[in-house]
């Protein structure tokens, strides 16, 4: 026995059908290997809370011709599998919710699949096959444009680009051209020394 069927035993314990439950996990996970069982407590629409078993992980989704991975949650309830499971997207942080048709605003999933669900027509593989398909068709969620945790950009000082050039410097005023002063006629002073007849400037 694989150490899977093992946990699957153990787990489904409680169960009101713990073979036909095991069978039904065992062939869903060996088609869709992205999901791996747990068992943990679930919180159910009357707020209380069950330890159940979960198939968690991610489903291939073909969306536009690029294949992507939707996460999800599927809880069995301990009827499993008379009764159908509880299915959720399980956004990461970098994605957000889409609601339409098949997805409310909390991310879980309503199919008609689910609604009329009559096994031994009705399963897991079966279940996940037409998830698959749906998605594809509307996709239940999308990512964000901004990751919450990723940090502002740093905020640099505004700096002159250096290809720009620089605003052209004002030109010099020219100096004007002095008019040079007039000349004005030393004063003459007679000279004592001077012969008659003679003049000498200062």
């Amino acid at each position: 026995m694989s150490s899977i069927e093992q946990f699957l035993k153990s787990a489904l314990m409680k169960y009101k059908h713990p073979e036909k439950a095991k069978k039904d996990v065992l062939s869903a996970i060996k088609k869709f290997e992205t999901l791996s069982p747990k068992y943990e407590a679930f919180v159910l629409n009357d707020c209380s809370s069950r330890e159940l078993l979960q198939l968690d992980g991610t489903i291939p989704v073909t969306y536009k011709g690029a294949v992507t991975n939707i996460p999800i949650c599927i809880c069995l309830m301990d009827t499993h599998p008379y009764d159908p499971p509880i299915v959720f997207v399980k956004p990461t942080s970098t994605m957000a919710i889409r609601s339409g048709r098949n997805v409310n605003t909390n991310g879980k999933v309503d199919l008609p699949y689910l609604r009329e669900w009559n096994y031994p027509n009705s399963d897991l593989l079966g279940l996940l096959q037409i998830l698959s398909i749906v998605f594809g068709e509307e996709p239940p969620l999308y990512a964000r444009q901004e990751a919450i945790n990723q940090p502002p950009p740093p905020v640099y000082p505004r700096t002159q680009p250096t290809n720009q050039t620089p605003p052209p410097v004002p030109a010099r005023s020219q100096p004007s051209k002095l008019t040079p002063p007039p000349r004005y006629p030393t004063k003459r002073t007679p000279n004592p020394h001077a012969g008659a007849g003679s003049v000498a400037w200062a």
